[in-house]
C-alpha cells in the first residue's frame, strides 16, 4: 500500500464533524511550500480528513505539521452533470511540529 508523508502548514482552521453514526471526521487544508527545478517558489494547497485519534488532536490553523497517510479521491457529477475529481489526503497520523503562537486578546 502507498503511503504519503509530507509537512506543511495548516491553513484553513480544522472543521470537526459527527456523522449520525457517531463517528467524527476532521477536516482542513494545509499549504505546502515547493520548489521547482528553476528554483521559483509556490505553494500548492492540499485537503485533509482524519478519523479517530486524529480528530482529537489540537490541530490549528497556522500550525506546522507532518502527516502521514493515503492519498484518496472523491468522483462526483457536478451541476451541470460533468464527471469531477478531488483528490484528498486521508490522514491516518499528524504530528503537530510547530504551534502558531496564541494572539494576546
Amino acid at each position: 500500500m502507498h503511503q504519503l508523508t509530507i509537512f506543511a502548514n495548516v491553513g484553513s482552521q480544522p472543521k470537526k464533524h459527527t456523522f449520525e453514526s457517531g463517528k467524527e471526521i476532521i477536516e482542513f487544508s494545509i499549504a505546502e511550500s515547493v520548489t521547482d527545478h528553476n528554483g521559483e517558489k509556490s505553494t500548492i494547497w492540499h485537503d485533509v480528513r482524519g478519523f479517530g485519534n486524529v480528530v482529537n488532536l489540537p490541530i490549528n490553523s497556522g500550525d506546522y505539521v507532518n502527516i502521514i497517510g493515503k492519498l484518496r479521491y472523491n468522483i462526483f457529477n457536478d451541476k451541470e452533470g460533468r464527471k469531477q475529481v478531488r483528490s484528498y489526503i486521508l490522514a491516518d497520523k499528524v504530528y503537530i511540529i510547530q504551534k502558531l503562537p496564541k494572539k494576546e486578546s
